[in-house]
């Protein structure tokens, strides 16, 4: 059914007054305040909240500075352009991050933010551990995000009484089964398997991020074997979805080949052959000391939003895989690219960035069809 837009106006107009006329209350908001009240205004401490949505991130930070406001910094990694909310890119998102957290990024920050709005982009290979609060404001699709929420705070310390707080805001309506509503259903269904996932995956840690109690105490009083884990490989497999056993086994060849790769040179080119159907190719580039993994598709000619374990279980090889016979010339001209590319969408200088190492992967038996696009796709830019 179509109608106008007068039509539409005319009548969605009464109801938006009626709402805004009316004593709502979001419970689950107040939640949050007084986790704020408690963590930031009374102990000095650092908040972060986690979101699904970047709506609701861009919904909290107006309300959170409206509430606070003066009172504490509220900082976000997610922006409005032209009334759409969107993550900021990489680069700014790091800058709210240390903004946040300095002292675990050994940054001076002119102004620090007291609390952090982000999504899980940022909830894997970030270290926030300035904070000593998580609240899981909306729930994660599994428990392994809950383990990698909680693991940017549950960093190494010297401090054997530092106390974190973890936080998960469940809905009531969990308690109540049986009912009509596909949405109700949908939402006892994901806790089922955040909680179902996680008696699982808290083995890895000896400890876990959710509790049966309204409120429990753990002590994490014994360290990690993260060789015995890399060895059980079976176990990693069994617990699934955790990141944990292509991170752990990514950590047994580094440190088994770390000495060798102290002694590379600063820029290598490369490539190989692998099993995808996309021509691609991965550069580390270095910015003002930061490293940043990319990966550039020369098909679409756009940049990959991947996390930095999917590139390394892409790139990854044996040792005795041999290159694909692609010119290193041609290599350094799709490195360049793709470096400018990603300068172009950080809006920074290409002269700010300095490329560390470049591997070109190659769709299997399609070396010499790569060989003749290279020499078109060159012969008309030049």
């Amino acid at each position: 059914m179509h109608i106008t837009l007068e039509e539409r106006s005319n009548t969605l107009m009464p109801i938006l007054a009626q709402l805004r006329q009316s004593n709502y209350r979001d419970d689950k908001f107040l939640k949050l305040q007084k986790i704020i009240e408690d963590h930031c205004l009374d102990t000095r401490g650092k908040v972060i909240i986690f979101v699904k949505r970047y709506l609701t991130a861009q919904y909290l930070l107006t309300i959170l500075q409206r509430t606070f406001s003066g009172a504490l910094n509220i900082g976000c990694t997610v922006e409005t352009d032209e009334d759409n909310p969107r993550l900021k890119a990489g680069l700014q998102r790091f800058e709210v991050l240390k903004q946040f957290s300095p002292r675990s990024h050994n940054y001076k920050a002119n102004q620090e933010y007291d609390v952090l709005i982000c999504t899980d982009a940022d909830g894997v290979g970030v270290d926030l551990q300035d904070a000593d609060t998580v609240v899981n404001y909306d729930p994660p699709e599994g428990a392994d995000e809950l383990f990698q929420r909680a693991g940017r705070v549950l960093r190494m310390t010297a401090n054997p009484e530092r106390v974190v707080q973890f936080y998960i805001l469940v809905p009531l309506i969990i308690d109540q089964r049986d009912s009509l509503s596909r949405v109700h259903n949908d939402i006892c269904e994901r806790f089922d398997r955040i909680l179902h996932r996680h008696n699982k995956s808290k083995r890895i840690l000896g400890s876990g991020v959710i509790s049966e109690e309204e409120h429990s105490e753990i002590t994490l009083d014994s360290d990690l074997d993260v060789e015995q884990l890399t060895r059980d490989n079976k176990f990693l497999t069994d617990i699934g979805g955790l990141g944990a056993e292509s991170m752990l086994s990514h950590v047994a060849v580094l440190e088994q080949y770390r000495s060798r790769a102290e002694e590379l040179p600063e820029y290598l080119l490369s490539a190989r052959s692998y099993s995808k159907p996309q021509r691609r190719i991965f550069v580390l580039l270095k910015h003002e000391g930061k490293y940043y993994p990319i990966l550039f598709n020369l098909s679409n000619k756009k940049l990959e939003n991947q996390d930095e374990l999917a590139i390394l279980d892409l790139i990854a090889c044996i040792e005795s895989e041999p290159c694909a016979a692609i010119q290193a010339a041609e290599i350094e001209k799709i490195a360049n690219q793709a470096a400018r590319a990603w300068c172009d969408f950080e809006k920074i200088s290409v002269d700010q960035v300095s490329k560390i190492c470049g591997l070109y992967l190659v769709p299997i038996d399609k070396t010499a069809e790569i060989n003749r696009l290279l020499d078109d796709t060159f012969s008309d830019e030049e």
